[in-house]
């Protein structure tokens, strides 16, 4: 099966062999996002529309099953996002939590296990060294609406993107903006903007979305490699196949593209590499080139 959500505020259910429908779930708000939770949590799905809170939805039990966001609950008001949610993200170090970005410049952190559910929130500010002259943006995340997240393939780090213009990089266990200094990302933001982390076994890449094209960083210093060009209008969505090899993206030119991630080129090249090798040992002096009567027979 796949899961597909849109702006009719409805989370279908497909089943691939038949192409139909089997389970449809209404959320009444057009939906920005929605993300699978790990098998551990229980086939739970985020879902994230056009309101101050996001939506479990358990497809064992066919029912919203939880609600996270500002409510009252036992005559306790319950923390969540003042503004519209545009992304979530489950994080791949714990799967019982997830990461929220709204419209209110916030990222949040939820425990889905919890009733209250919510943990922190990230704070710009929260560095290791700063000096109270150069606090700014108290108690945000960015300086406008937070609208892609994703972890690091290992979990320890969150990466978001915000109108703003700016990539940060969070550390998941202490909460602290790293300060990595990615460039400005010429991007526009509207709703959820999909942003993908690969690790080629040397260092983990970060591919942004950059209006036709797809901006490649270097997600340990944040420069800027490369870019991917092959869209001839915006870039809508990205993802990557389950091998985690081959990268796609969407665009509003109507183009389905796929793309060759440096994983699989490292592994093309080791392959080229580990092949001279043994080509190496041949002497070409002493091998024996000659066609015999077998082989001639053989071809007859």
């Amino acid at each position: 099966m796949f899961l597909s959500s849109g702006r009719d505020g409805k989370l279908q259910v497909w089943d691939s062999d038949r192409g139909i429908v089997v389970e449809e779930f209404s959320v009444g708000e057009p939906i920005n996002k929605h993300c699978i939770g790990e098998p551990e949590v229980g086939a739970l799905v985020a879902v994230a529309a056009r309101t101050n809170h996001l939506q479990l939805v358990d497809l064992r039990t066919g029912s919203t099953c939880h609600t996270l966001g500002s409510r009252t609950l036992g005559g306790h008001a319950l923390q969540g996002h003042s503004g519209e949610v545009n992304c979530c993200a489950w994080s791949r170090a714990d799967p019982w939590v997830l990461a929220s970005g709204s419209a209110d410049k916030k990222i949040m952190l939820w425990d889905v296990r919890q009733s209250r559910s919510y943990l922190t929130y990230l704070d710009y500010n929260n560095v290791r060294y700063k000096k109270k002259k150069d606090i700014k943006l108290a108690n945000m995340s960015h300086q406008s609406g937070v609208h892609g997240l994703v972890y690091s393939s290992c979990g320890r780090f969150l990466y978001s993107l915000g109108n703003d213009k700016r990539i940060r990089k969070w550390d998941t266990v202490t909460s602290k903006n790293l300060k990595t200094k990615f460039p400005e990302v010429e991007t526009k933001c509207r709703g959820s903007i999909d942003l993908v982390s690969v690790e080629d076994g040397v260092k983990d890449l970060l591919f942004v979305p950059e209006n036709s094209k797809i901006a490649v960083f270097d997600a340990g210093s944040g420069c800027k490699l490369s870019s991917l060009d092959g869209h001839l209008y915006n870039v809508n969505c990205l993802d990557l196949g389950r091998a985690k090899v081959q990268l796609y993206s969407g665009g509003r030119d109507r183009f389905i593209l796929q793309w060759d991630t440096p994983l699989q080129i490292a592994a093309a090249r080791a392959s080229k590499e580990e092949h001279r090798e043994e080509r190496k040992d041949i002497n070409p002096y002493t091998v024996d080139t000659w066609t015999s009567d077998e082989d001639e027979d053989e071809d007859g």
